[in-house]
């Protein structure tokens, strides 16, 4: 980073010469040791976080008859056009325009693990999805739908071939102690879950006994003093 002045260090690049997906996660390192934002809440329970950027230019999300997310919208077959909008294009008002069928409207989206929020445009009309429940306010004194997108994942711990039971807990279960019984393999021991974009922490429970993933260098403590293993799904 660049020295400004005796209080202040600046980086500056173009969130365009990226080229990889629109969302990073970081950390600062000063004098070859992790730093945390003075009046971050993490800092002041003395933890060392890692830091969310997203990209506002993000592209639009590839769109056709194929997709790992499909948004339909029942009804208005009487609407000429049907526009499909959310944090994952800028809130673009002529970008995605949804295919007509029978019973309504749908498109297929590619997008990656994450949450978003959307809405439909019915002829100039903005819309929530009737048939999502789920909504969060937005600066326009009204709401917008909510779309959780999970990634399947593979989580993995190689050997302990006496252990009787081996665990998965993390801040996605609320670190539930039962719930995620990982199954024994000729290697060692093995589960499957889908996550949401962004970044998890995990330990295993082998016997009893918690630890972090061998298998992973990455590693947080929490306030706590707990030091946990951690996974960024993008």
């Amino acid at each position: 980073m660049e020295r400004v002045n005796d209080f202040h260090y600046r980086l500056r690049k173009h969130l365009r010469d990226f080229k990889d997906t629109p969302d990073w996660q970081f950390r600062f390192v000063i004098n070859g040791k992790y730093w945390s934002i003075p009046d971050s809440a993490a800092n002041q329970q003395g933890v060392l976080n890692w830091y969310n950027v997203q990209n506002p230019n993000a592209p639009t999300p590839t769109t056709g008859d194929t997709g790992n997310v499909l948004i339909k919208l029942s009804g208005y077959t009487t609407s000429k056009q049907i526009i499909l909008t959310g944090s994952f294009n800028n809130w673009d008002e002529a970008a995605i325009c949804m295919k007509p069928l029978d019973e309504g409207w749908e498109m297929h989206l590619t997008l990656a693990p994450g949450i978003y929020e959307y809405k439909f445009i019915a002829d100039g009309k903005w819309l929530l999805d009737p048939v999502n429940s789920e909504k969060r306010p937005n600066q326009y004194g009204t709401d917008n739908s909510v779309l959780h997108v999970k990634k399947q994942l593979r989580f993995v711990l190689n050997g302990f071939p006496e252990a009787r039971q081996v665990i998965l807990a993390g801040s996605f279960n609320d670190w539930n102690e039962k719930a995620l019984k990982m199954r024994k393999t000729d290697a060692g021991w093995q589960t499957e879950l889908p996550l949401e974009g962004g970044k998890h922490l995990y330990k295993y429970i082998v016997d009893g006994q918690w630890m972090t993933d061998p298998g992973n260098r990455r590693t947080e403590m929490d306030s706590e003093g707990n030091v946990n293993s951690v996974l960024l799904v993008r």
